[in-house]
């Protein structure tokens, strides 16, 4: 999974992160390692409008239970738009995980 160019994250049951690819490292600005054991709003940059202010969490995306949508996030670098995917999954490696988000950035 480190050679595909989408950002991927696992989260476990409990919506924790268990696993982070390399494009996912650089999206969040953290290395995997450090993200562990995280909710996605404390690893993921904040989701914004098209003016740039808060446009809710993560974890209410998660909750919505939308399979793909195209949001926009604040990073250091600016604004970014990127398309989101959500898929259930059974496991990642020896860990389980519940679910996949996938990010491809569109900017």
């Amino acid at each position: 999974l480190d050679v595909v160019a989408d950002a991927v994250i696992a989260l476990d049951s409990e919506g924790r992160v268990i696993f982070l690819n390399t494009a996912a490292e650089h999206l969040c600005g953290r290395e995997r390692y450090d993200a562990d054991g995280h909710v996605l709003d404390e690893v993921l940059p904040p989701l914004v409008d098209h003016q740039g202010t808060s446009a809710g969490s993560w974890g209410r995306l998660l909750a919505e239970g939308l399979a793909e949508r195209t949001v926009s996030l604040r990073t250091g670098d600016g604004t970014r738009v990127v398309r989101c995917v959500v898929t259930p999954t059974s496991g990642v490696g020896n860990r389980s995980a519940s679910t996949v988000v996938m990010l491809h950035d569109l900017t």
